[in-house]
């Protein structure tokens, strides 16, 4: 700890402070006389004043070094102002020095589940897609759910996807500037979009990713119902070009995808019976139909279409 020494006149400690004093009120008639008082008292204060000038001289020649008190003052220092860091803080700074920070977006979730990125990982991109929600509490869409995981169980595509929806883009990283702009034009585009109805195929088919490292099982949009979703990927195609973000796919074909597995080879899971799976999932072509004659469910109504970036979700209710 550091000290700082501070030099007072003990008369200057000993000084009372005092709040000034009122001021009698003064008369008219009072003033020439007491404007004599005060001339004779200048005159005698001018006098006193000299004296008491001479004195101090003296005072300050014959003793120069006079008697002074110190005082320690605690000057604080850096480790009284800043408190300890942590010790948790640098278990997520790297060899680099570089801060992990937390992230929860989907391609982080991706990695953990033994799925490969479709793009790089940078710090302040966000993955981001547009999509339908499907009501899968309703009892028709789980049965039907059910019947296709019963189905994937038998062909090898075994993992469950649980997060049921219809995309309607592809996924795409957004820089955070983007973030609000991009969700002002998405409105503005589908403003005026009207709701409909859609319904599910009879039929499940295996549709595989772009880099060819996963396969999906999943329910297509019924033919006689996919125009009004084709329609509205068009227009948000129309809003990810403004932004020069990837369309979807050149012939889409909207699909609930239920359950999915990897194409790739995977070393902790490997074994004779696994790998045997991987090279016959790697016979199925994408939009090959594996199932037909499936229980299908009844009409959906899209009201409402959403999007998520990173872990934000936003929606627009369509009227």
């Amino acid at each position: 700890m550091e000290y700082l020494k501070y030099y007072i006149d003990d008369d200057e400690e000993n000084d009372n402070i005092t709040s000034p004093p009122l001021l009698p009120t003064i008369s008219n008639n009072s003033k020439k006389t007491e404007n004599t008082n005060n001339n004779k008292n200048k005159n005698n204060n001018s006098n006193n004043n000299n004296n008491s000038n001479n004195n101090n001289n003296n005072k300050s020649n014959n003793n120069k070094n006079y008697n002074k008190r110190s005082i320690d003052l605690i000057e604080p220092t850096i480790d009284d102002d800043i408190p300890d860091i942590p010790l948790n803080l640098f278990q997520n700074i790297n060899s680099n020095n570089n801060i992990i920070k937390e992230n929860t977006s989907n391609s982080i979730t991706a990695t953990e589940n033994k799925r490969i990125r479709l793009f790089e990982h940078v710090d302040g991109n966000y993955p981001s897609f547009i999509f339908l929600k499907i009501p899968k509490y309703r009892n028709d869409i789980s049965d039907l759910i059910n019947q296709v995981k019963e189905i994937g169980n038998q062909v090898g595509i075994r993992e469950d996807l649980n997060d049921y929806h219809i995309s309607l883009s592809k996924t795409f990283p957004m820089r955070e500037h983007h973030i609000e702009s991009f969700s002002n034009e998405l409105r503005k585009i589908l403003k005026n979009q009207r709701p409909f109805n859609i319904k599910l195929a009879d039929h499940c088919c295996s549709f595989i990713n772009e880099n060819q490292s996963r396969i999906f099982l999943s329910v297509p949009i019924d033919i006689k119902f996919k125009n009004p979703v084709l329609k509205l990927i068009e227009r948000i195609d129309n809003c990810l070009q403004l932004f020069k973000f990837p369309k979807y796919y050149n012939e889409p074909e909207p699909h609930l995808s239920i359950s999915s597995d990897l194409l790739i080879m995977d070393q902790e899971r490997s074994d004779e019976e696994s790998d045997d799976t991987k090279e016959r999932l790697k016979n199925y072509k994408n939009k090959e139909i594996i199932k037909d004659d499936i229980t299908n469910s009844d009409t959906i109504q899209v009201n409402k279409v959403y999007w998520t970036i990173g872990k934000y979700e936003y929606s627009i209710e369509l009227l």
